[in-house]
């Protein structure tokens, strides 16, 4: 799924909120130290001035695009602009005094220990949410990848054209579709395929999106729009030629000067992103608080069980093809990967791109009785039977790897087996559950119902989906049928 990226306001979203935050807190902080009182929303007034104080802050950070290029700022530069923030805030907040002529009610003093604790907490908030995120994010960097398709010829054109507006986290590759040579490279960056190979490697690397030169022949762009697009792959064309592009989302949108069409397996509204994402980061906080508690407890059962790490750690394949790490409680023993092959003959599916096995003998716990039979004992498949295994995903969510509601990310010995239209599962974020998991799961054996089932999940996606399918989950996991 595609959406446009936040723009303005949108873009400091967390910024704001925490400016907000800090100057409720260093109101009720000066209430508290001028009258030794913690009572401020039973006075009337006072209640009144941190509304007033509130809509004032919000208006003149929007005015006065506050937070505009903040990641960019050093800590002086933090300092003069929160000083000038706050300068304003005090001019206008006394312009208000003056003229609903209450500065004689309120205590200057309070104002002043208010307007203080603001201008040291706004600027110490700042630099350590922007301290944060730099310290989380450090290994992951590079959160977008744009391939480009052009020729010799036209590819520096659309680099002077576009890349002004991509960003540092955006990861360029090129396709010189009139050479077969990957080494001749004027620019910077790296050149990944030809024309006969480019689709192979757009279906076997992280690839976000696309940009197909118009200069190029109308019939081998259509082919291309085609191809990239169902699978999905977003696709930016210049909106100069009438193509013919399968029954997509397509949206209109500008790169430097230029009008690009875009083409994607489904297309949602920044807001809807936002939403997805505040539900993710709702869940992903209490989630992950949970585990620390789970951890406590179900974390010293698993060591004595089977002496070893407790936290399952695997490589995943993401969204658009990108690699991650995925966290769960381990449930089998240390060396469960390496007698991975000898079960794969017992494989309850149709297929090697994904594994099931009921009674796996890997995991812990598990006996088998006299006449060969394995039986599910143990505290493996306690964890297993009531999804408490997967909670540690709820890291993979709050870091923004996964989402709460998405598709089965696969491991990389299966994306390396898939053809080419299974892609399209991969369009969106994994997750920890969804369509396919609660949709009687463990009656599909077949893998081409499971990535019909996603694609249906990706083209029909809505809020209300994720929501009925949160339910379901909820409804599976008491029903014990298995982890998510």
């Amino acid at each position: 799924m595609y959406h446009t990226l936040p723009e303005g306001w949108l873009s400091v979203k967390d910024y704001i909120l925490i400016d907000l935050l800090s100057l409720v807190f260093s109101t009720f902080l000066g209430y508290c130290v001028r009258f030794g009182e913690l009572d401020l929303l039973d006075n009337l007034l006072y209640r009144k001035i941190l509304v007033i104080l509130i809509l004032m802050d919000i208006l003149l950070i929007l005015v006065f695009d506050v937070f505009r290029n903040i990641k960019e700022r050093g800590y002086y530069k933090e300092f003069a602009n929160t000083i000038k923030h706050v300068m304003r805030l005090i001019v206008f907040f006394s312009f208000y005094l003056f003229i609903t002529q209450q500065a004689d009610n309120v205590s200057r003093r309070m104002i002043l220990y208010s307007f203080s604790f603001y201008l040291i907490i706004s600027y110490l908030t700042r630099i350590f949410w922007k301290d944060f995120l730099k310290s989380f994010f450090q290994s992951n960097k590079i959160t977008r990848s744009l391939l480009i398709i052009s020729t010799e010829k036209g590819m520096q054109d659309i680099l002077d054209s576009v890349v002004v507006d991509i960003g540092k986290e955006t990861m360029i590759s090129l396709v010189y579709m009139d050479t077969s040579s990957l080494s001749d490279n004027l620019t910077k960056y790296p050149i990944v395929a030809n024309k006969d190979t480019v689709l192979d490697y757009a279906a076997r690397h992280w690839v976000d999106e696309v940009i197909i030169d118009d200069n190029l022949d109308d019939q081998l762009v259509e082919k291309l729009i085609e191809q990239l697009s169902t699978v999905g792959i977003v696709v930016h064309i210049k909106l100069k030629k009438n193509y013919a592009i399968p029954e997509q989302q397509q949206i209109v949108q500008r790169f430097g000067s230029d009008s690009y069409i875009t083409a994607s397996i489904n297309y949602i509204s920044t807001k809807q992103a936002l939403i997805k994402r505040g539900i993710d980061l709702f869940f992903g906080f209490f989630g992950s608080l949970a585990v620390v508690i789970l951890t406590l407890f179900i974390g010293p059962l698993i060591y004595i069980a089977d002496p070893g790490p407790i936290f399952f750690k695997q490589k995943r394949i993401g969204k658009s093809g990108k690699p991650f790490y995925i966290y769960k409680f381990r449930t089998m023993v240390t060396d469960a990967e390496d007698r991975l092959q000898e079960l794969k003959k017992y494989n309850q599916l149709d297929t090697d791109l994904m594994f099931k096995l009921d009674g796996d003998p890997r995991i812990i716990g598990c006996e088998i009785d006299n006449d060969g039979k394995i039986l599910k004992k143990g505290l493996g498949n306690l964890l297993r039977d009531w999804s408490i295994d997967e909670f540690p995903q709820f890291f993979n969510v709050l870091k923004g790897d996964m989402s709460i509601v998405g598709t089965r990310p696969p491991t990389v010995k299966e994306w390396s087996k898939y053809k080419y239209h299974h892609r399209a599962r991969l369009s969106i974020k994994p997750g920890i559950t969804g369509l396919w998991q609660v949709s009687g799961r463990s009656n599909i054996k077949d893998f081409e119902t499971v990535v019909e089932l996603d694609r249906k999940y990706i083209e029909n996606w809505s809020i209300g989906l994720d929501l009925r399918i949160l339910l379901k989950t909820v409804v599976v996991v008491l029903n014990k049928n298995g982890s998510m």
